[in-house]
């Protein structure tokens, strides 16, 4: 939300608050065939993109990020992992992401960066919940803690549990996404699903400036 000040004279002062967001929805982008289907073809990129409001010009501009959707063979796993990702940074954005801090502009709003401490997907976001436990209500905390606990029964599962947080990327998102809804996993809705891709999104936002796995 931005606000607008207008001084008429000296003693009389107005201040207009202006709805106007400082980033849009996030989409999906993919390059179709002449009958307008998903096409996979070499240097036809698939990307996420979106506008955020330049803390300098004021205006809106446009970013985006392939997310390592290309390297996925057919349009079906690339609707799924761009799908996925659209969520991801939709959450992020709704939770103070700018993209300008990740280019060297900074956001005194951002969480400072962790500084000469390595963490391991596990003590990664044990961290998160007990840096963000103060200001979180009980049954917050509470779920985010019964979900990062999964997360991690996933994580030790496929061996990636004390890997370097900075080095989470989509493979293993997606791939614990899946196997949740799968009846051999959790067997969980997609509602629920998503609840999970918040808590590991907001998650990483705590430990990491600018989540890796975004890049």
């Amino acid at each position: 939300m931005k606000r607008l000040e207008i001084i008429i004279g000296k003693p009389v002062k107005i201040t207009i608050k202006s709805m106007d967001n400082d980033y849009s929805g996030v989409y999906l982008y993919w390059p179709t065939n002449d009958e307008g289907e998903p096409l996979i073809a070499p240097k036809k990129q698939w990307y996420v993109w979106y506008y955020f409001r330049s803390p300098i010009t004021g205006k809106m501009e446009k970013f985006k990020d392939t997310c390592k959707i290309n390297r996925y063979k057919t349009a079906k796993e690339r609707m799924e992992a761009g799908e996925a990702w659209v969520k991801a940074y939709g959450l992020l954005l709704d939770n103070g992401f700018n993209p300008f801090d990740a280019l060297g502009i900074p956001d005194k709003d951002m969480p400072e960066e962790i500084e000469g401490v390595v963490y391991t997907v596990k003590t990664g976001l044990k961290y998160a919940y007990d840096n963000k436990l103060g200001s979180w209500k009980k049954s917050t905390a509470d779920d985010y803690l019964i979900r990062m606990n999964v997360f991690l029964e996933y994580a030790e599962l496929k061996k990636f549990d004390n890997m370097d947080i900075r080095e989470l990327a989509d493979v293993h998102i997606i791939g614990f996404l899946n196997w949740i809804i799968n009846p051999k996993g959790r067997n969980i809705g997609k509602t629920s699903r998503d609840n999970y891709l918040k808590i590991i999104v907001l998650a990483l936002l705590s430990v990491l400036k600018y989540p890796t796995v975004l890049m």
